[in-house]
């Protein structure tokens, strides 16, 4: 059973804390791909950079590796996030992996850029369909999941109506639980108890990841940071430049989950076709791009269809 979870962001999070509070030694043996992705495989001219001081953009992919270790697979999970140390805020625009992209001159679901291009493609088809300068992205196993909700003894959700799946052995009564490994797997993937549409899906998933923010800064985790090193080691890979990012240490008090905002493409489903297409509302999609991603807005000359 495929496993899909806009809420695997909380693992990116654990890896940075984690990163920061074990110390220098550890870099060397993260799971990071920092040749990965150049700057000129992105776009002509461009630079990888970071455009604000403090502040990092980067795109986090969820991927099922039990289904192949190879990059020709799709993306269960999009998103674009900016995190910026000096003050807290943290910004998270889900894409909805049906959202329509033009790749090699036909129409693609975008999940489906990461089949023909690996995290390349797939960075550079939000690139194109937002118009920000998207540098860095960090892809996360679906295993690092349900690795870290263990490790943490489980994650305190209040759940607003029962969920019952009974194929995957899971039953969750309506109201506070603490879910733990494939439990809390269940509830983040869940449509149906919530209205059947992926854009209640992702607004649950957004509430989950704010309640799990103060859970994970909580000093009781402090004690587990080894066993989260080990999962990212195993079930991350990322081009961030965690080098510079060790620097910010003495901003983690910044954070909390009041200062988490949380975006959906704007747009509509048309399955007029016969296939599902969820079409961005260009208008919508602009006001929040200039609204988060001001500083990081393209010029046109960068942005063109993809080819891989």
């Amino acid at each position: 059973m495929r496993k899909r979870s806009v809420a695997i962001f909380f693992v990116s999070l654990l890896a940075f804390f984690g990163t920061y509070l074990y110390g220098q030694n550890i870099i060397a043996g993260l799971a990071s791909d920092n040749d990965k992705i150049s700057g000129d495989t992105l776009g002509e001219g461009n630079v990888i950079e970071q455009n604000v001081e403090d502040e990092y953009v980067f795109a986090l992919f969820g991927v099922d590796r039990k289904e192949s270790e190879e990059d020709n697979q799709r993306t269960d999970t999009i998103m674009v996030c900016k995190l910026n140390f000096e003050s807290g805020n943290l910004d998270i625009l889900s894409v909805p992996r049906d959202t329509m992209v033009e790749i090699n001159g036909e129409d693609h679901k975008i999940n489906a850029a990461h089949a023909y291009g690996g995290s390349q493609g797939s960075v550079k088809a939000l690139r194109d369909l937002l118009g920000v300068d998207i540098d860095y992205y960090m892809e996360v196993s679906f295993d690092a999941v349900r690795d870290i909700t263990e490790a943490m003894g489980g994650v305190e959700i209040d759940v607003p109506v029962e969920i019952d799946v009974p194929q995957a052995g899971v039953h969750i009564d309506k109201g506070f639980n603490v879910l733990k490994g494939e439990e809390a797997l269940q509830y983040v993937r869940a449509r149906y108890p919530f209205g059947g549409s992926d854009d209640a899906r992702i607004a649950n998933q957004h509430y989950f990841l704010k309640t799990l923010m103060d859970q994970i800064l909580s000093p009781s985790n402090i004690t587990k940071i080894p066993q989260f090193i080990e999962i990212f080691k195993k079930d991350v890979r990322t081009n961030l430049p965690m080098q510079e990012m060790l620097k910010h240490t003495g901003d983690l008090k910044n954070f909390s989950s009041e200062k988490m905002n949380s975006y959906t493409v704007p747009g509509y489903y048309d399955d007029s076709s016969g296939i599902s297409w969820y079409i961005a509302d260009e208008d919508g999609l602009k006001e929040i791009v200039d609204k988060v991603f001001v500083d990081y807005k393209l010029e046109e000359s960068y942005r063109s269809p993809q080819t891989y």
